[in-house]
């Protein structure tokens, strides 16, 4: 017999699968080589790098190089020259008395396989210190990919010129803000166009600016929130299920993950509201449904300087209005989790957890089967099922992938339906399985 299950384990991860022994200061997830898995992009302290996903299952390449100059403290990436693929953009703060100089530039990706060309500068100056991150967007609405990005005094943008890469002069926004640490670009005002949140750590405020016209003309500065205890990250997401953008902050001399609702959809915002106060600094912060449950749950990150123990965790959106359970700790450990991101790297349709330091990169994989809201129909056989030797797949297209896990969540083994019709199940133990089919629907499979 079988039967489609109809429960949702709670949300577990594995340990941590090493992907390089090189660390960095900001990771991020993009399909870098056109494949439709997530490849992992790295800024290192002396490089920005790159790991494919070999296989789609979270099996990674060693590191591949875009950059082997200058200390990038930020990257992005995004089709810069509009060719269908993903290119580069990175941030260089070079800390060199008695100046320091900051650039951006761009690394096209030439083939759509990973294979990246040259630096292309955007901009280079003395005493002008990027350290807020970088963003590609449209920020004037023409239909090629803009850059924004945030310093020590001020935010900016340029402008993609001819849609291939050739930008204008950096564009001032607001000069009003000091030690910009993050920025996000959202409608926060649905009314149609991208306007700016940022986070400042010396003036301790969180702010935002609307697009005034939809082509890049900003408004001045309208403050979320002030005195939050030096904000490193914020995330922009609809907390409370009541279709507005919230926003979501990570703070470091308070040590608090905290969110503040977008009342009224039009950049109207509540008061702080505490989700978990940390034992050691705020660094990141996520909104994800971790637990699969149609709501946007927390993920932060945080750690003991320097560089010490790190730790990532999430926060269960209990009744999907905001309402948040207490810290459940993903990673703990030295020299790791200093920054993470999350998406799912191993193409199971949960969200799984990519983590850096200084000496490391690597990932955590989510191992909470789906669950299945009522019984859906397979559109081919599964047999037998109790199954004792070998499991058989009739009628199957082909490039279907099969994954069985036990019931703690824990995968057991994962195949493609291309190269086999039937699973050598004969050193499982005997007992009850779940078995998830093209990442769709779960099977109750028993193993005698």
């Amino acid at each position: 017999m079988a039967f489609l299950i109809t429960n949702l384990l709670n949300a577990q991860f594995g340990s941590k699968q090493l992907i390089s022994e090189t660390g960095g200061f900001e990771v991020f997830t993009f399909d870098l080589d056109g494949d439709g898995d997530q490849d992992v992009l790295e800024a290192g302290f002396y490089d920005i790098s790159w790991y494919e996903n070999v296989d789609g299952l979270g099996d990674f390449s060693s590191q591949l190089l875009i950059s082997s100059q200058n200390d990038w403290d930020a990257v992005y990436a995004g089709d810069i020259d509009g060719d269908g693929d993903l290119d580069i953009v990175g941030v260089a703060l070079m800390w060199q008395k008695p100046i320091n100089i900051s650039k951006v530039a761009w690394f096209e990706n030439l083939d759509g396989l990973g294979n990246f060309g040259a630096e292309q500068l955007i901009d280079y100056d003395e005493n002008f210190l990027i350290l807020g991150g970088v963003i590609t967007v449209d920020i004037d609405n023409d239909g090629d990919l803009d850059i924004l990005s945030g310093s020590f005094s001020d935010i900016s943008w340029y402008e993609n010129m001819n849609g291939l890469g050739q930008f204008s002069e950096r564009q001032i926004i607001t000069t009003d803000v000091s030690r910009v640490t993050d920025l996000s670009v959202v409608d926060i005002d649905e009314d149609g166009d991208l306007d700016i949140i940022s986070c400042s750590t010396h003036v301790n405020q969180l702010t935002w600016y609307e697009n005034l016209d939809g082509l890049g003309n900003f408004g001045v500065q309208q403050i979320i929130a002030t005195n939050i205890g030096e904000a490193l990250s914020i995330y922009i997401s609809d907390l409370n299920g009541d279709g507005y953008k919230d926003v979501l902050v990570a703070t470091s001399e308070s040590s608090e993950v905290s969110w503040f609702e977008n009342t009224d959809g039009l950049g109207d915002f509540g008061q702080q509201q505490i989700i978990y106060s940390l034992e050691h600094r705020g660094n990141k912060v996520l909104a994800r449904d971790i637990d699969n449950d149609g709501d946007m749950d927390v993920l932060s990150g945080s750690y003991d300087p320097p560089f010490g123990l790190g730790t990532i965790a999430w926060y269960e959106n209990i009744d999907g209005q905001g309402t948040f359970g207490t810290q459940q700790i993903i990673s703990q450990e030295e020299n790791f989790g200093y920054t993470f991101f999350a998406s799912d790297l191993d193409n199971d349709s949960d969200i799984d957890i990519v983590g850096a330091s200084t000496a490391q990169v690597g990932w955590l994989e989510n191992l909470t089967p789906l669950s299945i809201n009522g019984n859906s129909k397979l559109d081919f056989s599964i047999y037998p099922n109790p199954v004792n030797d070998y499991l058989y797949f009739k009628n199957v297209s082909d490039n279907k992938k099969v994954s069985i896990y036990d019931i703690s969540g824990r995968l057991i083994k994962s195949v493609k339906l291309s190269e086999v019709e039937k699973i050598d199940v004969c050193n499982l133990q005997s007992g009850t399985y779940i078995l998830r089919v093209d990442n769709k629907e779960s099977v109750v499979l028993i193993k005698e």
